[in-house]
This record gives C-alpha cells, sequence and structure tokens, in this order.
C-alpha cells in the first residue's frame, strides 16, 4: 500500500504541476529603467583637488563643521530613528528566513471528551474518553517553485532598501547641517561689515554736527547721515534675526535644543573647495536614493514571483513522533508510541480570480516602482546639474563683485579726499560709501552661496556612500 500510495502521489503530482502551468502567468524579467546620459551638461572647469569620503564634509577642512557633524549623527533623532528602521527590516529579513528551515514543535495535549447518546455508538464504545498526548510535529515545504526563496529575496531587499535609506538619512542631514552652517557664517559675515559700517556712520554723524555746531554746514548733511545710521541699523537687525533663525536650525539639526545654539566665531570665507564630479554612471551608483529605489524594484519583482508561485501546487512534507495513550499512567509505555510522515499536495482550483487578482496588484506595483526609480534618477541628474550650473554663475559672479568691490573702494577714497578738500558735499561721499558697503555684502553673500553651492554638488553626488557587492558599505 505504501509503494501505491507513493506511486500515486507520483503520477498526481506532474498532473497538477501541467494543470497550474496552463493557468500560471510567464516568468517577468526585470523591467529596463532609465537611460544614463553619457556626460554632464554642465561641465567642471576646475579639475578637482578632493576626493569625497564617508564623511565628506572634512573636504572643507573645518573643525567646527566637522564637530557640528558628529554631534548631528549621535544626536538626531532622525537618524536614530533611520537606524531602528533598519534593524526592523533586518528582523524581519531573518523571520521570512526561518521559511526555509525545517519546523519543528512540540504539542503535548490533554483531551476529554463525551460523546452523544443519541449517536448510534458500537457496543460497548465508552461516551466518556481522555486521551494523552505528547508528540514532536515537523513540517517543511518543498520550495518547487520559488515562493520561499522569492520571499526571502524580497525581504532582503527591502533590509537593504532600508540601509540604503538610513544612508539617504544620514547624507540629508549632514547636508543640511553644512548648508544650514555656511549660511550662517555668511550671515555672521555680513553682521560684521554692517557693524563696522554703522560704526563708521556714527563716527561721521558726529564730525557732521560739530561742522554744522560750528556753522560751517547745514543741517542736510546730518540729517541725510542719520537716515544712513537708521538703515544702516534696520538692515543690521534684519541680518541678526535671520541669524538667530538659523542658530536655532542648527542646534536642533545637531539634536540640541534651540536654547543651546551659540554665535560663531567670525572666519570670512575664502574659496571652496573643488569637489571631484565623475560620471553620470558613477554618480546612480554613489546615490543611496537611486539605490534604494533600484532595490525596491528588485523586491517588487520578488514579490510578483511569490504571486505567481500560488498558482502552482503547494507541496508539504509532515511528520510526527511521540506518545499517545488513554491512561496518564502508561503515557510513557512503549505500546503509547505513535508516528505519522507523509507529503500533502494543495492546489487552488477555484478561488474566485484571487491569484490573478493578486499578481494583477504585485506587477501594478513593480510598475510604481519602476516609475519612482525613474522619476529618481532624472532628479538626481537635475540636482547635479543645478548645483554644476550654480557653482560656475557664482564663480564669474564673485569675480564681477570683486572688480565692482575694487572700484568702489577707489570710488569712496577719492570722494573721501575731495570731501576733505571742501570740493565735494557730503551727499557725495555717503553714496560712495554705500556703493563700498553692498559691494562688501555682496561679496560676503556671494561666499555664503558658493560653499552652500558646494555643499549641494557633494550631496547631489552622493556623498561619500556607496553600495559594494556584498552590501553597503561607506566610502573613507
Amino acid at each position: 500500500m505504501k509503494k501505491l500510495g507513493c506511486i500515486s502521489l507520483a503520477s498526481t503530482v506532474p498532473a497538477l504541476c501541467l494543470l497550474a502551468s496552463c493557468s500560471a502567468p510567464p516568468v517577468r524579467e526585470k523591467p529596463v529603467t532609465q537611460a544614463v546620459p553619457p556626460a554632464w551638461a554642465e561641465p567642471r572647469t576646475v579639475e578637482p583637488t578632493v576626493t569625497l569620503g564617508a564623511r565628506w564634509w572634512k573636504i572643507f577642512n573645518d573643525p567646527v563643521l566637522d564637530a557640528l557633524e558628529e554631534r548631528a549623527l549621535a544626536g538626531s533623532p532622525t537618524m536614530a530613528k533611520a537606524v531602528a528602521r533598519v534593524e526592523e527590516a533586518r528582523a524581519l529579513a531573518s523571520v521570512a528566513a526561518a521559511d526555509r528551515s525545517l519546523a519543528i514543535n512540540f504539542d503535548p495535549s490533554a483531551n476529554n471528551a463525551r460523546a452523544s447518546k443519541t449517536d448510534k455508538l458500537p457496543p460497548g464504545f465508552p461516551i466518556y474518553t481522555t486521551r494523552f498526548r505528547a508528540a514532536v510535529d515537523a513540517g517543511y515545504e518543498v520550495d518547487a517553485w520559488g515562493r520561499v526563496k522569492n520571499n526571502i529575496a524580497a525581504a532582503r531587499q527591502d533590509a537593504a532598501a532600508l540601509e540604503a535609506d538610513e544612508a539617504a538619512v544620514r547624507l540629508t542631514l549632514t547636508g543640511d547641517v553644512a548648508r544650514t552652517y555656511y549660511q550662517l557664517r555668511a550671515l555672521e559675515g555680513q553682521v560684521e561689515v554692517l557693524k563696522r559700517t554703522y560704526s563708521l556712520r556714527e563716527d561721521a554723524t558726529k564730525v557732521e554736527q560739530a561742522r554744522v555746531d560750528a556753522g560751517l554746514m547745514n543741517e542736510l548733511s546730518v540729517s541725510r547721515s542719520r537716515l544712513e545710521i537708521a538703515t544702516t541699523r534696520g538692515t543690521l537687525e534684519s541680518v541678526e534675526r535671520q541669524a538667530a533663525e538659523l542658530r536655532h536650525a542648527l542646534a536642533v539639526l545637531t539634536g540640541q535644543p534651540p536654547a543651546a545654539a551659540g554665535t560663531l566665531a567670525v572666519v570670512a570665507l575664502t574659496i571652496p573647495p573643488s569637489v571631484p564630479v565623475g560620471l553620470p554612471s558613477e554618480v546612480l551608483k554613489r546615490r543611496p536614493d537611486v539605490q534604494a529605489a533600484d532595490l525596491a524594484v528588485n523586491a517588487a519583482l520578488s514579490r510578483l514571483g511569490v504571486a505567481r508561485a500560488a498558482f502552482f501546487p503547494q507541496i508539504k512534507l509532515t511528520g510526527s513522533l511521540g506518545l499517545e495513550s488513554a491512561e496518564l499512567v502508561n503515557l510513557l509505555d512503549v505500546s503509547s508510541r505513535i508516528w505519522s510522515l507523509g507529503p500533502s499536495v494543495s492546489l487552488p482550483l477555484l478561488d474566485g480570480g484571487r491569484n490573478q487578482a493578486n499578481y494583477r496588484a504585485a506587477d501594478a506595483r513593480l510598475q510604481q516602482t519602476v516609475a519612482d526609480y525613474q522619476a529618481r534618477v532624472l532628479s538626481v541628474f537635475r540636482e547635479v546639474e543645478d548645483a554644476l550650473s550654480d557653482l560656475q554663475w557664482l564663480t564669474r559672479q564673485s569675480a564681477s563683485v570683486e572688480a565692482a568691490l575694487d572700484a568702489a573702494k577707489q570710488v569712496s577714497q577719492l570722494s573721501r579726499e575731495r570731501y576733505d578738500k571742501g570740493l565735494t558735499n557730503y551727499l557725495d561721499t555717503v553714496d560712495a560709501e554705500r556703493a563700498v558697503l553692498d559691494a562688501e555684502l555682496s561679496r560676503v553673500q556671494l561666499s555664503g552661496f558658493r560653499f552652500v553651492a558646494t555643499v549641494a554638488l557633494a550631496k547631489s553626488l552622493g556623498g561619500g556612500w556607496d553600495r559594494g557587492e556584498d552590501g553597503l558599505a561607506a566610502r573613507d
């Protein structure tokens, strides 16, 4: 009988598989994703002198920025949440991997039952029965169609995608810290220029007032000087307000309350470092968000394989070994031994279209992830191009502002000399000094813009993050 059962099963399973293959959809390949351009539309005009590492912000050689970045990575709640999400995904991947192993359970039980007296029971059949059982049950799914394999692959790809998301959060956080830091430094520089200008305006007003008191000048020049003081003071207060808001933002980014924000030491911004751009294909490897989107496509493709496997028979091997007795005292007797072993096959013949609907839904989710990936790639290329364009035009604009500043200083010096000799009025001197102030403020602003644009370029290139063949890693 056992041999006949095996022969019957051996002939039945292929027939079921043939029946399932007629209704199952074909195996899907990974869809073609966005094409990569061969080069950037905005090439670099300066050869890079540095390389991006895991701590990419060190290219700025700024100890204050280094300390802020390390503090942000250690204290940011956003970073802590991203790390916890990765741990959760890894645990879920381990749960999925457990389906590949043999499941063994110890299931002791005690059962006391009463049969109905209205039933036609055999003579001598007891109405009350008691059964004690202590057995080990085992089960194993034969993954003939890849359901378990694809489910494990999808879970692992989800975990890898969240690792890439963690790297993206890290890149965004460190980029925001650097951007806010250099914006604040630029504003602190503007505050220094405005304070110096305010002090000069006050001194000039005192001189003008002394000349008016001596009857050498009229009140118009003093009133104009006071207007310049009030205007400079208003601009200074506006810049200080913006700087205070950035200090608060920087404190929060580093995991501290806004009250912990401090004033930065005023150090003039110079020329930002040059950043290696590389080719577009290299950028796609360095961007963690692109890698996360690509892994999401792989995970969706694996889940499509899980949905396809539902069309085929599910084959399980089950077994049981233990003891069973009607009397507890006899449970450990040799004669109480029980065992069972055998396969089971389950094939859905009529499911109301459930499997087809699940497959269509999985396929639609796959198309969504492909669209998300393509949109992400296009966004990445735009971010890099925008950063390259910003740096190119800001560099040119900085050169123009430097030339304008030199010219304004010459005009101001000549105007002051003519004023001291009585050859011109004070209003011309004020106009010349205002031009110097505007040029100095523009220079400080543009220096900040160039540093911020450099941060944006480093961030758009993926920082120093990379995904190796064996997993995710940050390049040192």
